[in-house]
């Protein structure tokens, strides 16, 4: 008779007193400060002077609820994160990987405070939370009677011509902060709404662009649920999309590469039918399914990033769309998507197929996929003309696509 006790840990109290953030440290990942210490918290992994690793910590101040993200869609817990790094902790292997990692914690739990106090300081004094508060924000609308203001040049610099600016006007404001000096009056602020709801007067935040290449979102703005969305085929009564037929739904980044997008492909897709979506960065998953919950019958569309990490974005929408559980992990410069009981599915730099993914893994769902030409980043850059890849070989519908590109960048308000 064996009567060796059965090891066992209580993970839920070891993580209730060490968090992601302390992990973390431990490996060697330090706070980026610059990014801002609040809910979420910035946190690096240099090595030898480059950067090898980025995390986002949320709930910065309860050790117990701290996850984390990476931009390429993985996340996790102080465990998930420990598990990733265990040869960082110098620990002996037992045979049972999650008895070695109770061991780490343990450690940790017991181990005396340590010597980046300054950095845990700052979390816990994180501010907590913020609600979007409307009255903070003097908004102005974009018409014409503006069109010609030095906030509209923002736009211009962008490369968006008159139509385009018109196009998008309803879903535009000019934003000031009345709590801030900085960039007074100088700002394009894209409103962010329920998409579940699709009330376009209940305004949930703002996607802020300004002057210099700021970027911002208004405090308290709700990226967790709501977004921005336009459509400039309905700009007359835009809750009628919700009871429209055909709608297409076109997902990206930023509301730049949105009305981009637009703007470039204007005589290639149905603008009457179509709704403009911008998430403004990563995404959550209660965003896209508040825009099912919005948009039930519209088919979603992939406009995200052209690099690995925007196609790993499309790879998380089509998950999150169909329901099937599937996981991302970028590798010598490769994409690769796994999901239990199916062979992996690697797609190369450049190399992204929607219907391949939706054929390999069987999925059932109304998403199409519609990113910038290869050699763009996105769709802004595509715009601009500033490609982030080198082409060996130049074709005649690039030379020709170029002369375009040229001569549209020539025209001026």
């Amino acid at each position: 008779m064996n009567n060796s006790k059965t090891y066992r840990v209580d993970f839920s109290t070891l993580k209730s007193k060490v968090g992601v953030i302390d992990a973390a440290l431990a490996i060697g990942y330090r706070l980026n400060k610059k990014a801002g210490v609040g809910v979420y918290v910035e946190m690096v992994l240099t090595v030898d002077g480059e950067k090898k690793d980025t995390i986002i910590v949320k709930n910065s101040q309860n050790k117990a609820s701290q996850t984390f993200f990476r931009r390429d869609g993985s996340k996790g817990d102080a465990i998930t994160l420990i598990k990733e790094n265990l040869t960082a902790f110098h620990v002996h292997h037992t045979g049972s990987v999650y008895k070695t990692i109770g061991s780490v914690l343990c450690k940790m739990a017991n181990m005396p405070e340590p010597n980046y106090k300054d950095q845990l300081e700052a979390c816990a004094n994180a501010p907590r939370k913020s609600v979007f508060d409307p009255q903070r924000y003097v908004t102005e609308p974009l018409n014409n009677r503006n069109t010609h203001s030095f906030k509209v040049s923002i736009l211009q610099e962008r490369g968006f011509n008159t139509d385009t600016i018109a196009a998008f006007a309803p879903f535009i404001k000019f934003v000031t902060d009345n709590k801030t000096s900085q960039f007074k009056g100088a700002n394009i602020g894209f409103p962010y709404i329920d998409p579940a709801s699709l009330e376009f007067n209940e305004i949930k935040g703002y996607e802020i662009r300004g002057a210099n290449k700021f970027k911002s979102k208004a405090a308290g703005t709700d990226s967790s649920n709501c977004c921005w969305i336009a459509a400039p085929g309905f700009a007359d009564c835009p809750e009628a999309i919700a009871y429209a037929g055909n709608i297409k739904v076109y997902l990206t980044e930023s509301a730049f590469d949105a009305m981009a997008f637009y703007q470039h492909n204007k005589f290639k897709f149905d603008t009457e039918n179509a709704v403009l979506c911008s998430f403004g960065g990563t995404f959550s998953d209660n965003q896209v399914r508040n825009l099912l919950k919005g948009l039930p019958k519209a088919i979603f569309v992939d406009c995200f990033d052209n690099d690995l990490v925007g196609r790993s974005y499309a790879v998380r929408l089509a998950s999150i769309i169909s329901g099937t559980v599937l996981h991302t992990e970028i590798k010598n410069n490769n994409l690769i998507v796994s999901a239990e009981d199916k062979p992996q599915f690697t797609i190369a730099d450049g190399g992204f197929s929607m219907d391949a993914l939706k054929k390999h893994f069987n999925l059932s769902a109304n998403i199409e996929s519609f990113p910038a030409p290869f050699k763009y980043k996105d769709w802004n850059d595509c715009l601009l003309g500033k490609a982030f890849r080198v082409s060996a070989n130049v074709s005649k519908h690039d030379r020709n696509e170029r002369l375009y590109q040229s001569r549209k960048s020539a025209f001026t308000l």
